[in-house]
């Protein structure tokens, strides 16, 4: 049976929903889009900030998987492209073996459509699109994982991935002397003492900071991404044009901050807060997440140390961020932040990295957890 991919029609929608509903029927979790023009970007509206759909379909016509684009511009190595973010890759070979071969045959359009791709996320290098994309040789990076834990207590019971460690016996203990013998209140002390400390041998840049709570990107944050856009080797364009696409003021559950020194406005970032309910990762915790933030490198910390100061106002029980650039990593620790194991994983395109004869700076990149799909489960 010959597979064959073409841009997503309105005449196919309705195959859609059948692909969906066998989808559903065998349990699965991933459906595809049931309109053919992108609600949140739709091409009219930004034709730099587009998303766009494709479907693998039999020789009846009927759809049995499909993909989509996120194309953006970004910039890399002081230059501007656009660069497509490979979004849900589906195929019915994950219910039925008959179309086993079609998420290869979705991978190889992929590659032949765009030069610059990248993946995002993906759950861990141990799940298939990961899995496929290394096979095929695209590098992968790991973005790094942070947390701020603000209440111990609610963290220790609450935190899905310590239950996982408490299969083990010893590791139970360990955990057990953590909780009991106020181990995490005894390493909770010395962070507070190494950030105050670094505060204070900091005094005069941690002065005269002002926030303000704001609803749309305006001027400020254009000023800021073409003053300091050029310091990271490899980031998604974050004028306020694009921003306002990607964070809306109509969706109230985005916090944004704008981080001011001395009367100019220095950076800005992005939170949610969510009181998670039976997370698989989170329990029922109030989750702060840190999903997007921009300023020149010298003041991250000063973006990172506000947020912090919101959260705690705002009642969360634990912060994480994602942070591919290693200088605002450094920062994350000097605010109190631990690194954890991350399963955010950067993947790109083998034509990428030979445009840029390897010269894309991964550690220099400034990739966050917005990026991509952004926080889609938050």
């Amino acid at each position: 049976m010959k597979i064959t991919i073409s841009p997503y029609e309105p005449e196919d929608i309705l195959s859609v929903k059948r692909f969906n509903q066998r989808l559903n029927d065998a349990n699965e979790h991933y459906l595809f889009p049931e309109n053919n023009i992108s609600k949140k970007f739709p091409k009219t509206q930004n034709p730099k900030l587009y998303q766009e759909y494709f479907l693998a379909k039999d020789d009846e016509g009927e759809v049995r998987g499909g993909y989509s684009f996120i194309n953006q511009e970004f910039n890399i190595n002081n230059q501007l492209f656009e660069v497509s973010f490979l979004k849900l890759p589906l195929s019915e070979g994950i219910i039925n073996k008959k179309y086993i071969n079609t998420g290869a045959l979705i991978i190889e359009d992929v590659q032949k459509r765009k030069e610059l791709i990248f993946a995002l996320g993906m759950g861990g290098f141990e799940n298939p699109l990961p899995k496929m994309l290394k096979r095929i040789g695209w590098p992968m990076y790991t973005v790094p994982f942070y947390f701020y834990i603000i209440n111990q207590n609610k963290f220790l019971n609450e935190f899905e991935y310590l239950k996982v460690l408490k299969k083990s016996f010893l590791k139970n203990l360990i955990l057990t002397i953590i909780k009991y013998v106020g181990g995490l209140y005894f390493l909770k002390m010395l962070i507070f003492l190494y950030t105050t400390c670094y505060r204070m041998l900091n005094f005069k840049k941690f002065n005269n900071i002002k926030i303000e709570v704001f609803e749309e990107f305006s001027s400020f944050a254009d000023e800021l991404w073409v003053q300091n856009k050029n310091y990271y080797s490899f980031s998604a364009k974050r004028d306020s044009e694009a921003l306002n696409i990607l964070y809306p003021k109509e969706m109230s559950k985005f916090s944004k901050l704008k981080i001011i020194k001395n009367g100019t406005c220095i950076g800005w970032v992005v939170l949610i807060i969510t009181k998670m309910e039976h997370d698989k990762f989170f329990g029922n915790l109030r989750l702060a997440t840190i999903v997007d933030a921009f300023s020149k490198p010298i003041y991250s910390d000063i973006v990172i140390y506000e947020s912090v100061k919101y959260c705690i106002k705002n009642n969360a029980d634990l912060i994480v961020s994602n942070n591919s650039n290693i200088n605002w990593g450094k920062q994350y620790f000097n605010n109190g932040f631990i690194k954890g194991p991350s399963n955010f994983i950067l993947a790109l395109s083998k034509k990428f990295k030979r445009l840029f004869n390897n010269q894309v700076d991964f550690e220099n990149s400034f990739i966050m957890r917005g990026d991509g799909d952004g926080p889609i489960n938050l």
